[in-house]
C-alpha cells in the first residue's frame, strides 16, 4: 500500500523488485514457505554436530559503488546477487549471524561471518566477546 501511495519514497531497484513480487501467486508462496521450513530443518540438523558455522560475508571483493556486474573468473555476475549468496541463508532460516572486519584483500576490506543456530543469539554473542581483540 506504501508503495501504491508513495513510490517516490522508495529506491528504484527496491520499488522493482516490490513490484515484481506482486507477481508471486499464493500456492508458490505456499510451496516457499514449505521449501523454507525445510531448509530450517535442515540447518537444525547441521547444528546438532556443529556449534558454530563461519564463511566470508561475499564471495567478491567489494566492486565500486554503482557496479552492477563484476567480473569474475572472466565472467560477468551480477553484483547484488553475488553481495546477498552468502547471507540470504541466515535471513531465510532466521539464524543468528554476525560480520566482523577480516582484514583486506588487494587493499579493500573484507568480512567474516559467524553463524549460530536457532536460538543460540547468546552463544554467538559469547563467542564474540571471548575470541575478538577488544
Amino acid at each position: 500500500e506504501r508503495m501504491q501511495e508513495a513510490p517516490q519514497l522508495f529506491d528504484q531497484e527496491v520499488r522493482e523488485r516490490l513490484e515484481l513480487s506482486q507477481e508471486v501467486r499464493g500456492w508458490q508462496y505456499i510451496r516457499a514457505q514449505r521449501a523454507q521450513q525445510q531448509y530450517q530443518a535442515q540447518m537444525e540438523r547441521l547444528f546438532e554436530d556443529y556449534d558454530l558455522l563461519v564463511s566470508p560475508c561475499v564471495p567478491i571483493i567489494a566492486p565500486p559503488v554503482n557496479a552492477r556486474e563484476t567480473p569474475v573468473d572472466e565472467q560477468l555476475i551480477d553484483v547484488r546477487a553475488a553481495v546477498l549468496s552468502y547471507t540470504s541463508p541466515w535471513n531465510l532460516t532466521g539464524l543468528p549471524a554476525i560480520s566482523l572486519p577480516a582484514g583486506q584483500v588487494r587493499g579493500l576490506p573484507v568480512g567474516l561471518q559467524v553463524i549460530a543456530a536457532a536460538g543460540e543469539d547468546e552463544r554467538l554473542l559469547q563467542w564474540l566477546t571471548h575470541h575478538t581483540p577488544t
